[in-house]
């Protein structure tokens, strides 16, 4: 074999050792998006495209018809969710009592979304455009909720929040704040 191919085949194994050492969290995010072709289950690898449940480096997208439920009942982690920002309809997200969705850099409650919690919702802030239900659990982050996005809390004690932010649109004829308290985490 003469000189340049022998240096050229070390230069690519080389490349090669280079590219496994990296850590997966070197990659970037995937979107992993919901398809719900086998059921509600977030947990579920069949109801995503690719076939695997989304992981804390990926981004989630969840769409569907209306009416369409995706249901967590355990401890989750994502890098990001979005869920009924490109529906036509109503998509939930529904968070069980006793699950957690972990967020690495945040959530989006779109336009045709609604989040369901009476789990926990912990990590980056969420923000909602849609309708948030907050009927128990906890929030260990902060929530924006943007018009006309509404936010619905049965405010019972030991349901704290970090933050909540609703920006007040000019023009805005009524604004109602009641029971509830801040809590700590």
């Amino acid at each position: 074999m003469n000189t340049p191919a022998l240096c050229r085949l070390a230069a690519c194994f080389i490349a090669v050792l280079w590219g496994l050492r990296l850590p997966a969290q070197d990659l970037p995010a995937v979107t992993i998006a919901w398809t719900g072709a086998a059921d509600g289950n977030w947990s579920n690898p069949a109801n995503w495209n690719p076939g695997r449940v989304p992981n804390a480096a990926d981004h989630a997208a969840v769409e569907g018809p209306d009416g369409t439920t995706v249901a967590i009942s355990a401890p989750v982690s994502v890098g990001s969710v979005r869920v009924g920002t490109a529906s036509a309809g109503t998509v939930v997200l529904s968070i069980a009592p006793g699950a957690r969705l972990g967020l690495g850099t945040g959530a989006r409650i779109g336009s045709g979304g609604r989040l369901d919690l009476a789990g926990s919702l912990s990590g980056a802030d969420t923000a909602v455009d849609g309708r948030m239900v907050w009927s128990a659990g906890r929030i260990f982050g902060g929530v924006v909720v943007t018009p006309p996005g509404t936010s619905t809390s049965s405010a019972r004690t030991g349901m704290p929040c970090r933050r909540t932010t609703v920006p007040i649109p000019p023009g805005s004829k009524t604004t109602a704040w009641s029971g509830g308290r801040r809590g700590k985490s």
